[in-house]
């Protein structure tokens, strides 16, 4: 089991062993899955879980504020100009300083999954071919999607044990 700490009495708990994509993660682009654990509106921060259940090759992107967290499940290979820098194996840990330009491949483990547990303070500027930009996601564009991810599923936001700090 993974928890996270620190955040409140009512703690996001993972069962990294057995993962279930029931209807509290929301769907970040095909293949891609998140569960928000913290959304920190006054600092633009956000605390989550990301999963992939096969292969995928992420956009080319940069944060307007340092990237970290820990790889629970599979790999990761980190590439910035199309170059390798950095292989993270499960247990590893990870850091994006702001404004390096990078992209990421994830590889599920022999059970298929990938699974992430990270902080993002800021923004993700995701870029097209011609480096300008083309989507931002942060802490409120998030927040948005999990409203909107409740609608969709006639669920209520609190079963989604988000916390959410505003102030």
């Amino acid at each position: 089991m993974f928890q996270t700490s620190g955040l409140n009495s009512n703690t996001l708990q993972i069962d990294i062993n057995h993962i279930h994509l029931d209807s509290s993660w929301l769907t970040a682009r095909k293949g891609l899955y998140i569960k928000p654990a913290l959304i920190d509106l006054a600092n633009n921060s956000l605390t989550f879980y990301s999963l992939a259940q096969y292969d995928l090759e992420g956009s080319l992107h940069y944060h307007t504020g340092a990237s970290y967290g820990v790889l629970l499940r599979g790999s990761l290979d980190i590439y910035e100009e199309n170059h390798p820098t950095q292989h993270i194996d499960a247990g590893g840990f990870t850091y994006s300083p702001a404004g390096v330009l990078h992209r990421a491949v994830q590889y599920c483990d022999d059970k298929d999954i990938w699974l992430y547990y990270g902080t993002l303070v800021g923004n993700i500027i995701y870029v097209d071919e011609n480096l300008q930009p083309k989507k931002s996601v942060d802490a409120m564009s998030t927040y948005k999607m999990a409203q909107d991810h409740c609608k969709e599923q006639d669920i209520d936001f609190q079963s989604l044990n988000i916390t959410l700090i505003q102030n």
